[in-house]
């Protein structure tokens, strides 16, 4: 799995592997799931910590972190600032091979 995104690209590693192990999606299914990322930065006085969110998640999640403190600021559903994460899955014991590609970019994925 790869994907490019700076500071967020061990973020959408964490969040592509964890739809997949921990709530069973496929590879494509993982890429395409709404994607978030942390960031933090420095004004003339503090650090500021920010949660930036694609549109596509559920406006009750959103309000439960907003109710825990978090700041969150949103971007469009599709968002290219959360990367371009591409995978492949082999599962020798079926004899096959998976592919996810991202539409938050211009990809594809292929095999042979």
């Amino acid at each position: 799995m790869g994907t490019m995104g700076g500071d967020g690209q061990p973020q959408t590693h964490m969040q592509v592997i964890s739809n997949i192990i921990d709530f069973g999606m496929d590879v494509q299914e993982s890429i395409e799931a709404p994607r978030w990322i942390s960031e933090s930065f420095k004004t003339d006085r503090r650090f500021v910590d920010i949660l930036i969110m694609e549109r596509r998640f559920p406006q009750k999640v959103v309000a439960k972190l907003e109710s825990m403190g978090h700041r969150v600021s949103y971007v469009e559903e599709w968002s290219q600032i959360m990367g371009h994460a591409q995978a492949i899955m082999i599962k020798k014991e079926e004899g096959a091979m998976y592919g996810g590609a991202d539409p938050r970019g211009d990809s594809a994925a292929f095999g042979w």
